[in-house]
C-alpha cells in the first residue's frame, strides 16, 4: 500500500471514530424527552417482543443517561435497575422526624429487613417543613408527616397520636384531671420552633382566644427542660413522652385532640418497588400494629 493510501485510511479511520464519539455524545447530551422518544421506540406499545413495559424502558433510559453524563447518580441507576426486575432491593431513603426515628423505626426496620433482606435504609432527620421539601424534590423516597401534607403528596395514616398538657410539678392546674383549652391559653406557654409547633398550633387554633405564648425553642427536649424548670406550660403528642426523665406532670386535653401521623409519598404511581413495597407494609395491620408499637 502506497504512502498516500495510508493517510488516506488513517484519515478515514480516524473521522469513523469521531463519528462513533459524537453520536455516543449526541445520545446523552439531549434532552430528557428526547430520551424518552428514544426509549418509546423500544417499549412494548410499539414493539411486542420485549418483556418490558413503555413506562419501565423510558425510565431505565432516563437512569441511564443521568448516571452517564448528568450527576453520575448511581442510586437512581440501580434503583431503576431493580425496579424494572421488579425487585424489592435497593435503598430506601427515608425522611423522619424525632418521636418516629426512636420509638418506631428499630422495630420498622428490623420487621422490614427480615422480609426483604436486600434492603437497606437511608434516614434522614428534619422537621415537617423539611420532610415535606425533601420529598418533593426527591432527595429522599417517602417520609414520615403527619396530615394534612402538601399537594401533590399521598398521606396513609398509621396512627393517631393522643396530644397532652405538661406541667410543671406543682402547677395549680395539676389539681385538675383534664384541660380545656381555654384554660391552657391563659398560661405561659412554651413551643418548638415554626416546622416543629404544626400539630401543637392545630389544637390551639381549634378554639378561639389569645394564646400566651411566652417562649419558642428549637427543639422538643428544649421545651420539655423549660417546662420542667417552671418556665411555662406546653402540648406535646403523647409519642414524645415515652421515657422521659423530666419531672412533670401531664394531663389529657378536653375534648381529646390527636395528631394523625402517616407515611406520604409522591404519587404511588410515580415511586419505586421497593417505596411502594414499604408503604404497603406499613398499612397492613398483620405487619405492623401501630396500637401495639405505641402500647
Amino acid at each position: 500500500m502506497g504512502l498516500g493510501n495510508r493517510i488516506v485510511s488513517v484519515v478515514c479511520a480516524i473521522c469513523l471514530a469521531v463519528s462513533f464519539v459524537a453520536a455516543g455524545f449526541v445520545a446523552v447530551a439531549v434532552p430528557d424527552n428526547a430520551t424518552t422518544s428514544l426509549a418509546d421506540t423500544y417499549a412494548g406499545t410499539t414493539n411486542p417482543t420485549t418483556p418490558f413495559s413503555h413506562e419501565e424502558l423510558c425510565d431505565m433510559a432516563l437512569a441511564g443517561k443521568r448516571y452517564t453524563f448528568d450527576k453520575n447518580d448511581r442510586f437512581a441507576l440501580n434503583q431503576a435497575i431493580y425496579d424494572i426486575n421488579e425487585t424489592v432491593a435497593g435503598t430506601l431513603r427515608i425522611a423522619t422526624f424525632t418521636s418516629v426515628s426512636t420509638q418506631w423505626l428499630p422495630t420498622i426496620i428490623r420487621k422490614f429487613q427480615a422480609d426483604y433482606p436486600l434492603v437497606e435504609f437511608d434516614l434522614l432527620a428534619g422537621d415537617y417543613d423539611e420532610i415535606t421539601e425533601r420529598i418533593l424534590s426527591g432527595r429522599v423516597d417517602c417520609g414520615f408527616l403527619t396530615a394534612p401534607v402538601a399537594d401533590p403528596l399521598v398521606f396513609h395514616l398509621l396512627y393517631k397520636d393522643p396530644m397532652n398538657v405538661l406541667l410543671p410539678e406543682r402547677h395549680p392546674l395539676t389539681r385538675q384531671n383534664v384541660l380545656t383549652l381555654p384554660e391552657i391559653k391563659k398560661e405561659p406557654l412554651v413551643l418548638p420552633t415554626k416546622g416543629s409547633d404544626n400539630d401543637i398550633q392545630a389544637v390551639l387554633n381549634s378554639t378561639r382566644g389569645k394564646t400566651n405564648v411566652r417562649y419558642v425553642l428549637n427543639d422538643d427536649l428544649s421545651v420539655i427542660s423549660m417546662v420542667s424548670h417552671g418556665f411555662g406550660i406546653t402540648i406535646m403528642p403523647e409519642l414524645i413522652l415515652r421515657n422521659l426523665n423530666y419531672s412533670l406532670e401531664i394531663r389529657p386535653i378536653d375534648p381529646p385532640q390527636y395528631r394523625a401521623i402517616g407515611i406520604a409519598s409522591m404519587p404511588l404511581n410515580r415511586v419505586s418497588v421497593l417505596t411502594k413495597t414499604f408503604i404497603q407494609y406499613l398499612t397492613d395491620p398483620s405487619k405492623i400494629d401501630f396500637n401495639e408499637l405505641c402500647s
